[in-house]
């Protein structure tokens, strides 16, 4: 996920980077970050590259809300984060779509709470791929592709919506890995994308048009996490 940090003084910027790397780490999710020192330099350069943009609204030249009113008429898929000294500088963050907002000074908790929402709207938009050591190779799958993975005879069946492909690996590598993505660990034996689960019931739940098993000891997380996914 790249994300662009716009703003002028270098201590917030500092500040900013150190959090996201912090999230990157915490999250397991990779993040690449590139800093601007305002909005004009960030337009100079803008091809829809960005998954995410933090951005100060009151920045030297072409302020952060009029910046992201010309980077909405060309991208409508980043997700725009305000930062800014006061609050209702912000209220207009609505005509833009934006994710939120923050208040400076930063602490680390409440952004966290926040830039989670963001990154989480990056995800949902985004078209992730990850790289599976088939036995015929490494292949690139998308992550949105995935309806669930199975164990099966030692090797990782990964069930995708144009077919099938066995894979080499552990699914608790997996697991880990596709944790951020709604990916849930139903059984001993199955990782399901929560987004294409139709139906849970008190021991199985569907999955496309496959009705798989829940296991005892992860009927509660499998709630938990489905919830929080709808």
């Amino acid at each position: 996920m790249k994300v662009a940090i716009v703003d002028d003084e270098i201590v917030f910027r500092n500040t900013l980077k150190e959090y996201i790397e912090r999230f990157s780490e915490e999250k397991g999710i990779r993040m690449e970050v590139e800093e601007f020192v305002s909005a004009d330099n960030l337009l100079a350069v803008y091809r829809t590259q960005f998954d995410i943009i933090v951005l100060d609204i009151d920045l030297p030249g072409t302020n952060g809300m009029e910046a992201a009113k010309r980077i909405r008429q060309k991208d409508q898929g980043v997700v725009l984060f305000f930062i800014t000294n006061i609050a209702q500088y912000a209220i207009n963050g609505y005509d833009v779509e934006a994710a939120g907002y923050m208040v400076k000074p930063l602490e680390y908790y409440d952004f966290l709470l926040k830039f989670s929402r963001a990154a989480k709207r990056a995800m949902e938009r985004g078209n992730y791929e990850i790289i599976i050591d088939t036995v015929d190779g490494q292949r690139k799958v998308k992550v949105s592709d995935i309806l669930y993975i199975e164990i099966f005879s030692h090797y990782l069946i990964y069930h995708l919506l144009g077919g099938e492909c066995k894979g080499r690996g552990k699914i608790s590598e997996q697991e880990e890995l596709l944790a951020p993505y709604y990916f849930c660990r139903v059984h001993k034996s199955f990782l399901v994308n929560l987004r294409y689960v139709n139906t849970i019931r008190y021991n199985k739940l569907e999955v496309g048009k496959e009705w798989l098993p829940i296991g005892r000891n992860y009927r509660d997380s499998v709630m938990r996490e489905y919830m929080r996914s709808v």
